[in-house]
């Protein structure tokens, strides 16, 4: 039995926005609620776009401030803050 999910145009069109900046799908995912595949066939990945992604990424990781920040307001801690 094939599983139907239900994506909201504003859900495409952010993953779209967010893909185009070279987020990973995982990421998209998590902060849609949607799964990982669901995000890669709706908006498929920017190779420009990933690859600024993951110098930017390189950059965050880099400064502990910065990663504080991110890991604090990531979709994966929203449970925390409400």
């Amino acid at each position: 039995m094939t599983r139907r999910i239900v994506v909201t145009i504003d859900q495409i069109e952010r993953a779209g926005m967010l893909r185009a900046e070279g987020m990973p799908a995982p990421w998209i995912a998590e902060d849609l609620g949607l799964p990982p595949a669901t995000i890669r066939r709706i908006a498929p990945a920017d190779p420009e776009g990933q690859r600024e992604w993951l110098r930017s990424w390189g950059r965050i990781r880099a400064v502990p401030a910065l990663l504080a920040l991110h890991n604090e307001f990531s979709p994966a801690n929203a449970h925390h803050r409400a």
